[in-house]
């Protein structure tokens, strides 16, 4: 009975022992497969804009004028849609980059509905990217608030306060940043008692994650 026991328990240990390192290996198989599948998404995206800085609008180059970064941007966003039709993933990382350059050169109009397109493919694919979602909802409230459309700008605000709740935690500073924008828009749509909410609610959650990191 004794050897019997040790034989099952040995048997446990091997078993426990090799499920470890298949689970090891599979792990460390998939961190290869995702590593080569970055490199493989990073050469597509630095070729296509590649193309587009070799290919320029036909009619500036015929008249001599000069192409602008926006232009390149512009002609960026027509193409990525034609060339990579059938290649999603790779067309909404890069039309995403668009979005935010064109963000961050005060082009915000022309961001929008970048940001947007992005934002549906993301939220209504088969597995929802919880994290991509989160980013391009918040530049997008970002676009909306910077145009001066402040109901629009909370209405998203609000959604991304939800999902980084859900995603990364209440007491995350990336969540507590979201609460500080959301209060700073209801002040600009004149609800300042939701701002002053707001505002407290953030407080007293920054105020629990110290605590919690303390013990």
């Amino acid at each position: 009975a004794v050897i019997a026991a040790v034989l099952v328990a040995a048997t446990a240990v091997s078993t426990w022992q090799a499920v470890r390192a298949t689970n090891a290996e599979a792990m460390a198989t998939e961190r290869l497969v995702e590593s080569e599948k970055a490199r493989q998404d990073a050469e597509a995206i630095l070729g296509f804009f590649r193309r587009v800085i070799e290919e320029p609008d036909p009619d500036k180059r015929k008249s001599g004028m000069t192409i602008t970064l926006v232009d390149f941007l512009n002609q960026s966003a027509e193409k990525v849609k034609v060339e990579m039709v059938n290649q999603l993933a790779r067309r909404f990382q890069i039309q995403v980059s668009i979005a935010n350059s064109f963000a961050s050169l005060g082009h915000h109009e022309n961001a929008i509905p970048l940001f947007e397109e992005a934002l549906d493919h993301y939220s209504q694919g088969p597995v929802t990217d919880n994290t991509r979602v989160l980013v391009i909802t918040r530049n997008l409230a970002g676009a909306y608030y910077q145009i001066g459309k402040i109901d629009k700008s909370i209405q998203l605000y609000e959604q991304t306060l939800q999902l980084s709740r859900r995603v990364i935690g209440h007491t995350d500073e990336w969540t507590l940043w979201v609460m500080g924008m959301l209060a700073m828009q209801y002040d600009y749509a004149g609800r300042t008692d939701d701002a002053l909410a707001m505002r407290k609610e953030q407080t007293e959650t920054a105020g629990k994650a110290l605590t919690d990191f303390r013990e």
